[in-house]
């Protein structure tokens, strides 16, 4: 049986927002949960892109059983290892290495044990990456063959899945909501790595009707869509499903979730 998480879409909401939704799914009955770290949104409807290391301060304090992954740290283009480091309170050496120079450094303010490192990986390299020399695997859709591959090259860590939905009593306006703001998830093969501004994910993904969107993504009131897409990521392998609702309304998805969904994953 796979565990559920709630995903904090810092591409949506606010600091404040994102600590509100925090306390609540914790509330509401998560206990693990993932947030986004991004210097832009994907789209500019999407609007928001707080600092996220910031905000993990906010929600350590105001919570006080939830456990939040970062998805994803990008450290080798934004932020220098070190100071991520740092802000990780995780271990940091001497290194001579290809990118960066760490000399001398060392991290007064430690906890107990270092976070795991989980790795994002779409592709095979990755996975194997992943399997070598991290504590897990991250994936945004149930990719079975990639989870099959990770634990084969002997990786022993959770595979974490991230699924998107959009709960709204009205399956039409999920539907309007969901194309709205993620409807960038359809860009096909490279683009989606390497468009570089809101403005050409927007202009990319002009394509996408909102048809396409209702289809392939669990939206509106029926607890059977969401079951079904859930299941589909324990199938393929994954230890825990981490779940992003689209749109404004995230207190109304986690009553439904907590009403409909959680009490089948206790």
């Amino acid at each position: 049986m796979a565990t559920l998480g709630y995903f904090l879409s810092a591409e949506e909401h606010d600091s404040h927002e994102l600590v509100e939704a925090a306390v609540l799914a914790e509330r509401t009955g998560f206990r693990a949960a993932t947030i986004s770290d991004h210097f832009h949104p994907w789209l500019p409807e999407q609007g928001q892109s707080p600092f996220v290391w910031s905000v993990l301060g906010a929600i350590a304090q105001a919570t006080t059983e939830l456990r939040v992954t970062t998805a994803v740290v990008c450290p080798t283009i934004r932020i220098h290892p070190a100071i991520i480091a740092q802000a990780a309170a995780t271990t940091t050496l001497d290194h001579h290495g290809r990118h960066y120079t760490v000399e001398n450094a060392r991290l007064w303010t430690l906890p107990d044990a270092p976070p795991p490192i989980l790795l994002s990986a779409f592709g095979p390299r990755s996975v194997a990456l992943a399997a070598r020399t991290c504590e897990g695997y991250i994936g945004a859709w149930p990719a079975k063959g990639l989870i099959g591959r990770y634990r084969e090259l002997g990786g022993r860590g959770p595979a974490l899945g991230e699924l998107k939905v959009c709960w709204h009593q009205s399956a039409e306006e999920a539907v309007r909501i969901a194309h709205r703001t993620w409807r960038h998830e359809f860009v096909p093969g490279q683009g989606s790595q390497d468009l570089p501004t809101t403005t050409h994910f927007a202009q990319a993904s002009a394509v996408v009707t909102e048809e396409m969107v209702g289809e392939r993504i669990p939206c509106g009131p029926d607890p059977r869509r969401h079951l079904a897409a859930i299941q589909a990521y324990v199938d393929a392998g994954d230890d825990e499903v981490h779940i992003l609702q689209m749109g404004p309304d995230q207190q109304g998805m986690l009553r439904f979730y907590q009403r409909e969904i959680l009490p089948r994953f206790q």
